[in-house]
């Protein structure tokens, strides 16, 4: 049985068991002393990655899970908390649509740097980060941008935190998008400034009141779909996506923001929608399924271009199980939390036995999306 914990990354001062690993200590800026390019089996510089399933349309995205084992206690005071070296993770279906294995690097508490080598940085696109395993919390992407100019490619700084707001090493899936004008299906994304439409129109964003807002996208109205936000920067506030709907040919996606605490609070905030395609808009993934609990009829799996087969099945409050007719074998699974409550969602991890398995802080309404 495959489990969300059969991969750890040593981002975290903890064991490592990856693939392949390049560690690289030497260099005259720490900070950014990054590993050679690797791929499968320590082959150094370049191992393309690259099917025909991970290069249609130009499609630009990276994506790994990484799966942290509870840290110690933490000493008080705490020590110092230097960065510790880079991790290629080399474990299937956590490369890059450049060819290239994705790296990550603790920067502290709560802290981690993920480097998608050889992907464009002159446009950067969306980033959504769920919280993964048995910790309670939430994480957000902080900041995204290009990488050192020796080092080609898009950083994604990303920040955890309990549920109290205090920064928390656990572990997070990750996935990166930046979607070519052609898509299968439908969608679109939106990040501060930038955005995308697959239908050619223009997102906006429209703030309703503190820690409330309405992201409309023209073109994009119909039924089913599926929406999800990650909040991005330096505070602990964190979003999700209270509701999506059609308005005539628009599609409208709720967004709410909290304080830790639940107050709502303005944020800033990764969002993107997906209809008949993966979640991440790459549209030519091997195998995807997304479908929310609020409607499980609007599935959809890419096998069957239906939901057919996925079920969701409570095991407790807050604890769920969902299955679909796919090798659920490695890939990347995100979760979260619906409705205009304070509750939040996490994935504990996923295999072809129990799906993809969810908590919430409560009994809610949610959201999983699963791509390989």
């Amino acid at each position: 049985m495959r489990t969300l914990l059969g991969i750890f990354a040593g981002v975290l001062g903890l064991a490592v068991a990856v693939a392949s690993v390049t560690n690289v200590q030497t260099g005259s800026t720490p900070a950014y002393a990054r590993p050679p390019l690797t791929g499968a089996g320590g082959v150094q510089d370049l191992e393309l990655r690259g099917g025909p399933h991970r290069a249609h349309y130009g499609v630009m995205e990276g994506q790994l899970f990484l799966g942290i084992a509870n840290p110690p206690p933490t000493p008080s005071p705490p020590p110092s908390d230097p960065p510790l070296p880079w991790t290629v993770i080399g474990a299937p279906d956590t490369g890059n649509s450049a060819g290239y294995f994705n790296a990550v690097r603790r920067d502290g508490a709560g802290r981690a740097t993920v480097w998608l080598p050889g992907l464009d940085p002159e446009v950067i696109g969306a980033v959504l980060v769920t919280a993964a395993g048995p910790a309670a919390g939430f994480c957000k992407a902080a900041q995204m941008g290009p990488s050192p100019t020796e080092h080609p490619g898009v950083d994604v700084h990303v920040a955890c935190f309990d549920p109290a707001g205090n920064p928390l090493s656990t572990g997070f899936s990750l996935t990166y998008t930046r979607p070519a004008a052609r898509i299968v299906g439908s969608g679109g994304w939106v990040r501060a400034g930038d955005q995308f439409n697959s239908a050619g129109g223009q997102n906006t964003t429209t703030r309703v009141a503190s820690g409330s807002y309405l992201v409309r996208m023209p073109g994009l109205g119909g039924p089913g779909g599926h929406a999800q936000v990650s909040a991005t920067g330096s505070s602990s506030n964190w979003c999700k996506v209270s509701r999506w709907y059609a308005a005539g040919v628009d599609e409208l996606v709720a967004v709410r923001c909290f304080t830790p605490g639940g107050t709502p609070a303005d944020s800033t905030f990764n969002l993107v929608f997906a209809r008949d395609t993966d979640a991440a808009l790459t549209s030519n993934r091997a195998a995807a399924f997304y479908v929310s609990s609020a409607d499980p009829d609007a599935a959809f799996v890419t096998s069957t271009r239906t939901g057919g087969g996925v079920t969701i099945e409570r095991l407790a409050p807050g604890r769920y199980h969902v299955r679909a007719p796919l090798d659920l074998t490695g890939g990347v699974a995100h979760a979260a939390a619906l409705g205009e409550g304070t509750e939040r969602c996490r994935v504990l991890g996923w295999n072809n036995t129990d799906g993809v398995q969810v908590t919430c802080s409560a009994d809610t309404a949610f959201t999983v999306a699963w791509s390989s």
